[in-house]
């Protein structure tokens, strides 16, 4: 009896021991899905919004720089280089720089409105895009005293391109593939001067006095012909004449040849040399990648504003207004979009018709 008795109240405690129903399970799964749902979609909007930033960052970081150095040498422009521009050889700003025909003078700011193209081939469309060409003096060029000092050329030879200066070793001051502007008040249509690229350095009467222009140079300005407008002849009779160096830059966007609409935004440097010293037309460096847009927009003196400035108004430019849109190369997993940033930035030409120029 005691026997079954024990046995009873096994059954009675087994038969008590409580559980989960369906119903409870269903609910604490349905919450724990509720639960890791909300996680993820937290997780899910941190890990978004890291990519953006991260794409952001990474798409516009370098073109904040290359806006930097075209804000530089906006500021620069004009730095004791005269507003109406030294005259440059017949076609050269048309061929190289697109200018409208007929343009002759090298102005301070050189206004490209919708110059190159980027072409999307996948969707068949071409956007155009903005280019501006900028100069100034390079006042590092032969200081004397602290102040850059023009070299006095006191005698010229048309036949082999030689610039021969007043001062022994002055063409010390001269490096292989400098951009120099040479001038005199003799000269009535060039008053401003004319560009020459320097070729080489040679010894004449005294040691190092020469610099050599010739006429075979690789950005095709050194002019020794006979006839005006450009021509260092006219501009070097009679002597002496003055010569300094000269920084002009273009910026521009390059189709990156990938098709998909976007390019590299260049700096190009007028002129120099290359790794093996060679003296050449110019030096290109790329400041950012996945370039899909640049315009430029123009203030004016009068303070009107334009894409694009008539050619008899380049010297009166007073504020530029740069604008770059750069696309991300990665998608964004969730989207399947690329990101977009535009940034724009304004600059001041500071130094256009407030220095003394002539």
């Amino acid at each position: 009896m005691r026997i079954q008795s024990i046995e009873k109240l096994r059954k009675e405690e087994r038969s008590g021991e409580s559980g989960f129903t369906m119903i409870e399970m269903t609910v604490a799964m349905v919450v724990f899905a509720i639960v890791l749902g909300s996680i993820y979609g937290l997780l899910e909007v941190g890990r978004s919004a890291r990519f953006n930033t991260m794409e952001s960052n990474e798409a516009s970081q370098d073109v904040r720089i290359g806006l930097n150095r075209i804000g530089i040498d906006v500021l620069n422009a004009g730095v004791d280089y005269p507003s109406s521009g030294s005259v440059m050889r017949t076609n050269w700003l048309t061929t190289n720089l697109s200018v409208a025909t007929g343009a002759a003078n090298l102005t301070p700011v050189i206004p490209g409105f919708q110059i190159n193209t980027l072409i999307n081939t996948r969707t068949g469309t071409t956007a155009r895009t903005d280019q501006i060409t900028l100069t100034s003096t390079d006042n590092a060029f032969n200081r004397v005293g602290g102040v850059s000092t023009p070299l006095r050329v006191v005698s010229a030879n048309p036949a082999i391109g030689w610039l021969t200066c007043q001062n022994a070793n002055d063409a010390n001051s001269c490096n292989l593939g400098d951009l120099m502007c040479v001038n005199s008040g003799n000269c009535g249509f060039c008053g401003n001067g004319v560009l020459a690229l320097v070729t080489g350095r040679a010894t004449n009467v005294r040691s190092n006095d020469t610099v050599v222009a010739a006429a075979s140079d690789p950005m095709g300005i050194n002019d020794w012909t006979p006839a005006p407008p450009s021509n260092l002849v006219q501009v070097l009779t009679p002597t002496p004449a003055g010569a300094y160096r000269i920084s002009m830059v273009t910026y521009y966007v390059l189709d990156d040849g990938s098709g998909q609409g976007t390019g590299t935004f260049m700096r190009r440097t007028w002129g120099g040399v290359d790794s093996s010293g060679n003296v050449v037309r110019f030096t290109d460096q790329p400041l950012a990648f996945d370039v899909t847009a640049m315009t430029i927009q123009y203030f004016m003196q009068d303070g009107t504003s334009t894409a694009n400035p008539a050619l008899s108004n380049f010297h009166n430019v007073r504020q530029i207004s740069v604008t770059i849109t750069v696309r991300s190369p990665r998608t964004d997993p969730k989207t399947g979009l690329n990101y977009i940033d535009t940034l724009t930035a304004v600059f001041n030409t500071r130094n256009l018709g407030f220095e003394t120029n002539g």
